[in-house]
């Protein structure tokens, strides 16, 4: 029998996607950043090098949610080669999970040695307020989403890490890493304080009901994003920066009307110092 080794030949969407990066940008990485809703701003502190639009690179979906702006930024954070998203992809979106962690893992097969990821959450904690930091230590995922849970094959083929065996997702969560931040933004000024993200399917946003059961089940945020990269970033055994800002608080007995323009204003707010915060900690953990 003669075999046909064209097709196993061929480049992988993943190595195709790198060597778009590097045609553009023929440097290795050592930051990775993941800038959710109203974020994005954050990639100003960058000096940029490169910037590619997500439909230039194999592999890549388009973000639709509010605040999103689809492309790459490809420079240097305080002097530190890093690569950036602005805007991510979510479930509810309609993306599968291949199509939301893809991002992740071209940039782990770029060479970082780091991931900060944010994201916008509502508070669960009265006392908090909109504006507040949370550093995450831990998650629950409850978006029920993950390999072979889908009815239908992606278009991203399953790599060889996902074979590995199963990790906790949150081992992830770098505490060295999680305690710089924490000093920095203290000096900053920033209400901040670690906690645990959970993580729902959306795109509504939570029932008086939901936000009691998020609160008795240990949470301190809630969102609809983050933990697919996390867990693949722990697969990968890269570490994460995981930020939450507070764009709004739940208070079950006098639940706000909450907007998606609202979450986006709010988060904007605190882009400046969250730069700061994400810029200094990076510096002294990664080094110059």
């Amino acid at each position: 029998m003669i075999h046909d080794n064209k097709a196993d030949s061929r480049p992988s969407l993943l190595q195709r996607a790198v060597a778009e990066v590097q045609k553009h940008w023929n440097t290795r990485p050592r930051l990775g950043l993941i800038l959710g809703t109203g974020s994005g701003g954050v990639a100003n502190r960058l000096s940029v090098e490169a910037t590619l639009d997500y439909s230039e690179v194999p592999g890549f979906v388009r973000s639709t949610a509010t605040g999103h702006r689809s492309r790459i930024i490809c420079g240097r954070l305080a002097g530190i080669p890093t690569i950036a998203m602005q805007g991510r992809f979510h479930r509810y979106e309609g993306w599968s999970f291949d199509q939301t962690v893809f991002p992740t893992r071209l940039m782990a097969a770029l060479g970082i040695e780091g991931l900060v990821v944010t994201n916008a959450a509502g508070g669960v904690d009265p006392r908090m307020q909109a504006g507040d930091l949370v550093l995450l230590s831990s998650h629950i995922d409850l978006l029920s989403y993950w390999p072979g849970s889908e009815p239908t094959q992606s278009h991203v083929a399953t790599t060889e890490v996902d074979r590995r065996p199963p990790v906790r997702g949150d081992l992830a969560y770098c505490s060295r890493w999680r305690a710089i931040a924490q000093r920095h933004a203290d000096r900053v000024g920033i209400p901040t304080r670690s906690g645990v993200y959970v993580a729902l399917p959306g795109p509504n946003y939570e029932t008086r009901a939901e936000y009691r059961l998020i609160r008795k089940l240990g949470g301190d945020v809630v969102g609809m994003s983050t933990t697919p990269e996390v867990a693949i970033a722990s697969l990968l055994q890269v570490p994460v920066l995981g930020i939450s800002v507070v764009t709004n608080v739940a208070r079950p007995d006098a639940l706000e009307e909450t907007s998606g323009e609202a979450v986006v204003h709010a988060a904007r707010d605190v882009e400046a110092p969250l730069g700061q915060i994400i810029e200094a900690s990076v510096l002294e953990y990664l080094g110059p």
